[in-house]
Formats: C-alpha cells, sequence, structure tokens
C-alpha cells in the first residue's frame, strides 16, 4: 500500500493576526480582520469568518508575522481559498483555508523556518509529558 503525500509544506498550529481584502464582495465589507488557525509555508487557515466565500475566490492579505518574541513584521500576499470548513464553536462561522498563489520569497522561507521550529517545540513538549 503506497500512501500519497498531498501537502507540500510542513502545517503547524499558530495564531497570527491577519488583514484580509477580498475585491469580489459587493455590497457587503471587504475588508476583513482575523486571526489564523494554522500556517505553513504554502497558506494558511483562516479562523471563524461569518461571511460565506466561494472556494476559488482571491484576496489580499497582510499576515502580521512574530519571527521572534522581539520581532514583529507585516508579511503581504496574494491568495486563494481551497476549502472551507464549518467551525465546532458556531455553525455560522467557516474556517477558510488559503493556499498563498503571490508571496515573496524570503517570507515564505521565514514561515518555513517558523513552523519548523515550532513543530520542535510541539515535539519536545510531547516527549516531556
Amino acid at each position: 500500500m503506497n500512501r500519497i503525500q498531498r501537502r507540500e509544506f510542513l502545517r503547524v498550529p499558530a495564531t497570527f493576526d491577519v488583514k484580509i481584502l477580498i475585491s469580489e464582495l459587493e455590497n457587503r465589507e471587504n475588508e476583513i480582520l482575523i486571526t489564523t488557525r494554522n500556517i505553513s509555508g504554502g497558506g494558511l487557515r483562516l479562523s471563524g469568518i461569518n461571511q460565506p466565500l466561494q472556494i476559488g475566490t482571491n484576496l489580499n492579505g497582510v499576515l502580521w508575522f512574530e519571527k521572534d518574541q522581539n520581532m514583529n513584521m507585516e508579511i503581504e500576499f496574494e491568495g486563494t481559498i481551497v476549502n472551507a470548513v464549518p467551525t465546532f464553536q458556531k455553525e455560522e462561522l467557516i474556517e477558510y483555508g488559503v493556499k498563498f498563489i503571490k508571496i515573496s520569497r524570503l517570507h515564505q522561507e521565514m514561515i518555513i523556518r517558523y513552523c519548523l521550529k515550532r513543530q520542535i517545540e510541539i515535539n519536545n513538549t510531547l516527549a516531556i509529558k
């Protein structure tokens, strides 16, 4: 039995603030402030949006990324919604998976390094228990 690897990047739980702008929203608020649920070098999961969005919707975003404890930075990206899942807390809230379609290579590498560091922290915490 062969297992197919679908993910290109390691994904870790992470909570960062994000501002997204969706130009396809007509007659509605098109700028949304939200947080992430997880992140990878290939995209992120937006937590609990109460506006229905279509898979394939393009968006522009700014991720307030905590590089380390003393340094925060803004990472601009373009993405597309690739999946939608209702939250467990409230049915009317939806989590959206966003795939990066445009992000600077430097910023993507910073996110990948963060994910690797975070995964080591998680593994060490589990090993202690």
